[in-house]
């Protein structure tokens, strides 16, 4: 019957004017449809048509994603997207000593997917014995329990991918850490369970103040529209949020609204902090307490001092889209440089890279330019780095899932988490490194007494 009706339908003779008043249709609804999206883009008071307009227009891009990460079959026996924490990694996996004169006894923090869990859990990695020596799996149900702003807006995904950005360890086993796409700010103890958390947007680092409070950044929506203003947050060890700043206020109040507003189109994510750097001491150049940003998205890096509300020093560029900021001491600032023409695919000879700029001379020079070289390190959008004792340079190339020790003349180790499955490894979230003598481990004893007794 309905192969008939199809069959009828095929077969209508239709008016030569039908069709042509039907091209105009479509044509006038596509141009409408385009305005919507363009009005989306340039608007930040969007309304729900244009809205509506852009999630359409993103529809491609998502089939695109699909079709990159592949199908699977989830425990229930639905088919699903593959989990886009489980990465195709072509090369060996795990930890590879590139350098065989050389011997690492540091540690890793390592947040990444585990498949056995089905989500992210923390490790800490024994680089000398290079073996995982302890474990921390978050209780998803309990953190989220406290945090009811982020049920209600995570709906009806109560379990999404949770993964515990930037570990911090703290003295006694406990970990903090927050997990960007829910915003979350969390301290959890040695097995695992909730110490506390905070139902508030928080994303990207963490770093600790000489007085040990942290500076965390916050996404918040200051005034009207959905223009994302990034903050900084100083929260205590127990989970106290003592301040909150915003840094497009900063820039603005100190003359530099010209960088944010007047330079290409309107864009939502004005700043996109992903690094706030405290100064742990004073020398000639920076005082304790001032704060060094890396707002990405204007490939701009500037010192700032609390305590005056001044701008030290400000520096666009040679960076692109920079993200972890360090201070080396003498005036000197090493930044994570990802190298990236945001809008375009990067070009292969355009390596991610690390860059040392002097504060007190304006110039800037390539770090350890033969060992990144040979890294071929092209991470676009995430990433963070650490210069060691002897000079290396510790990286983490979050968008390939790997972790590397570079020194001048070349690479020391690189280092994946590899999973069950053959050829895959698990995303990283900003993981840490630790010299041996950084870490008191005797926490490690109670702590495997009480998860045997659970």
């Amino acid at each position: 019957m309905k192969l008939k009706f199809l069959e009828r339908l095929m077969a209508t003779k239709v008016e030569m004017w039908v069709l042509i008043l039907l091209g105009f249709l479509g044509l006038f609804g596509l141009m409408g449809f385009a305005w919507l999206v363009r009005v989306s883009l340039a608007d930040p008071s969007a309304s729900f048509w244009t809205r509506l307009a852009y999630n359409m227009s993103d529809l491609p891009r998502q089939a695109i994603e699909l079709s990159q990460t592949g199908l699977e079959i989830n425990a229930h026996g639905q088919l699903v997207q593959r989990d886009p924490r489980r990465i195709d990694f072509d090369g060996p996996v795990g930890f590879q000593l590139r350098d065989p004169n050389f011997q690492d006894d540091g540690y890793l923090l390592l947040s990444s997917y585990d498949d056995q869990v089905k989500n992210s859990i923390l490790s800490l990695y024994d680089l000398k014995e290079q073996k995982v020596i302890w474990r921390w799996v978050p209780d998803i149900d309990a953190l989220l329990a406290d945090t009811p702003t982020l049920q209600e807006r995570l709906g009806d995904h109560p379990h999404p991918g949770m993964d515990p950005q930037h570990p911090y360890l703290m003295e006694n086993g406990d970990v903090i850490f927050l997990v960007p796409k829910t915003g979350m700010l969390a301290r959890i103890n040695s097995n695992g369970a909730p110490v506390w958390t905070l139902d508030r947007t928080f994303h990207h680092s963490i770093e600790r103040q000489s007085d040990g409070n942290f500076v965390v950044h916050s996404s918040e929506r200051f005034g009207q529209g959905p223009v994302e203003n990034c903050a900084y947050a100083i929260v205590t060890p127990d989970g106290k949020i003592l301040e909150v700043h915003s840094v497009r206020d900063i820039l603005v109040r100190h003359g530099y609204s010209g960088l944010l507003y007047g330079v290409g189109p309107w864009e939502e994510d004005i700043t996109h902090l992903n690094d706030a750097e405290p100064m742990l001491a004073t020398d000639e150049f920076v005082q304790e307490g001032d704060i060094a940003f890396s707002p990405r998205n204007i490939s701009t890096v500037f010192l700032y001092r609390p305590s005056e509300d001044r701008i030290i020093w400000l520096q666009t560029g040679p960076w692109r889209n920079q993200h972890d900021v360090d201070y080396l001491g003498n005036g000197k600032f090493s930044i994570f440089n990802n190298n990236l023409y945001r809008g375009k695919e990067p070009k292969p000879e355009d390596h991610s890279h690390v860059l040392i700029y002097d504060a007190a001379t304006g110039q800037t020079e390539a770090a350890h330019p033969k060992g990144f070289a040979d890294l071929n390190l092209l991470t676009p959008t995430q990433g963070l780095h650490r210069h060691l004792r002897n000079g290396d340079i510790f990286v983490e190339m979050t968008d390939n899932a790997q972790l590397a020790r570079v020194g001048p003349e070349g690479v020391r180790w690189t280092y994946t988490n590899p999973l069950s499955a053959n050829g895959q490894v698990g995303s990283l979230h900003w993981c840490r490194y630790f010299h041996r003598d950084e870490l008191d481990l005797s926490w490690l004893d109670k702590a495997s007494a009480n998860s045997h007794k659970e």
